[in-house]
């Protein structure tokens, strides 16, 4: 299994640098250090390579958080942007997305998202934290096409640096057409501000209308 780890450790920073499309099975195995047939015997080819990423990529951030299911989601969305920033794994992801979207059997992430998001928005229902005519599957579903939309665009102007703002700017907008005013009141759309003396991070404001 260690052998399968670094392969695709090895893979998601050849590709997370160079692209899918670019990245070959001899990149991967120069920068894994392994044989051919090493290479062969856990994955039969580049595709399987980009399943197996796409896979492994969300697990480290669906991990219940601490808070209401609707501040989980909006956490996770949180840290998946800073993830974006310096973790090869989902940043390979991206590069696989991006090169494979238009192809007859893309290779993305976006069911498994999506099935994280209806799960959390579901209970955020239950608990009375959605608008009343909220679907949980509907919601879900633009939620991730959203973060989607918003992270490429980031990408593409700085490099994922203002991924973080980008993302709280996004739930800014988004929470007061989804989220019960008594939630609204709670929830909080971004990272604990660490500085010294900084003021603690403060949640929206209820909407008048």
């Amino acid at each position: 299994m260690r052998t399968r780890r670094k392969l695709i450790d090895a893979a998601a920073a050849v590709i997370s640098k160079r692209g899918y499309r670019a990245a070959t099975i001899a990149d991967i195995m120069e920068a894994g250090d392994v044989t051919r047939g090493a290479l062969y015997f856990h994955f039969s080819s580049k595709r399987a390579l980009a399943d197996a990423i796409i896979q492994e990529q969300t697990l480290p951030y669906t991990v219940t958080a601490p808070g209401s299911p609707l501040q989980r989601l909006i956490s996770m969305s949180l840290e998946i942007g800073r993830g974006l920033q310096n973790d090869p794994l989902l940043r390979a992801g991206t590069r696989i997305t991006v090169d494979t979207v238009f192809d007859d059997a893309p290779v993305t992430p976006f069911e498994e998202w999506n099935t994280v998001a209806v799960a959390l928005l579901t209970e955020a229902r239950d608990a009375g934290e959605l608008l009343p005519h909220i679907d949980p599957g509907t919601c879900g579903e633009f939620i991730v096409a959203a973060f989607t939309g918003v992270q490429l665009f980031s990408q593409a102007a700085s490099g994922h640096a203002d991924l973080s703002e980008r993302i709280t700017n996004l739930w800014r907008l988004l929470l007061p057409g989804i989220a019960h005013p008594a939630a609204i009141t709670y929830l909080n759309p971004t990272f604990p501000d660490s500085r010294p003396g900084a003021p603690a991070d403060q949640p929206l404001e209820p909407s008048d209308a």
